[in-house]
């Protein structure tokens, strides 16, 4: 999916993970994100198999743990988690 996500503290930015392999022909009904303290997700949407977030904020030389869950079209849920470092440039 994604790997390793990074930032600067000041930056925000767009982050897209592509389900399209692991959803094969089921698509999104659904994405939610989540990020743990210190960033902000500022807005989120979705394909029927692309997820996307804007993130915001974090101190220089700070990772932060991130996650994407979908629920598809055809019931089924499936979350991935991301390390976010964020570091000056």
């Amino acid at each position: 999916m994604l790997g390793e996500l990074v930032k600067g503290p000041d930056d925000i930015l767009l982050f897209t993970v592509d389900w399209s392999e692991w959803l094969g022909s089921d698509t999104i009904n659904s994405a939610t994100w989540s990020a743990e303290a210190g960033i902000t997700v500022v807005s989120s949407s979705h394909t029927s198999t692309l997820a996307t977030a804007k993130l915001s904020g974090g101190n220089d030389r700070t990772s932060y743990d991130i996650s994407n869950t979908i629920v598809t079209a055809g019931g089924e849920t499936k979350e991935e988690r991301f390390v976010l470092k964020v570091r000056e440039p």
